[in-house]
């Protein structure tokens, strides 16, 4: 697996190419907000690959680009726990979306 990050500025794209490097399996955007503050928008694995791990593998590349900055990601309920488990804290809730941080 290959976790290739393309910056354009305003933003940072995040794609995880498969075993032969030749399709594309997951993906994220993280959004800078502030200084030392980025926002996770999205972090998504193709469905015939879940269950493998590639999320976590996505997930701690980018905490690990990320270290001393805060993360903030809102998630539908379903996946808190998931971040959680990454580090993330609950803040608030609207609506159907999770709220989570993940301080630096």
């Amino acid at each position: 697996m290959q976790i290739e990050r393309l910056d354009s500025g305003n933003m940072y794209q995040y794609i995880l190419w498969d075993e032969n490097g030749s399709r594309v399996i997951g993906g994220a955007t993280i959004l800078p907000q502030a200084e030392r503050l980025v926002h996770l928008k999205n972090i998504n694995v193709a469905g015939e690959r879940r269950g493998e791990g590639l999320g976590n593998m996505l997930l701690e590349r980018i905490l690990m680009d990320f270290q001393g900055f805060e993360i903030t990601a809102e998630v539908f309920e379903g996946r808190v726990a998931w971040y959680e488990r990454h580090g993330f804290k609950r803040v608030s809730k609207h609506g159907t979306l999770v709220k989570l941080q993940k301080p630096p």
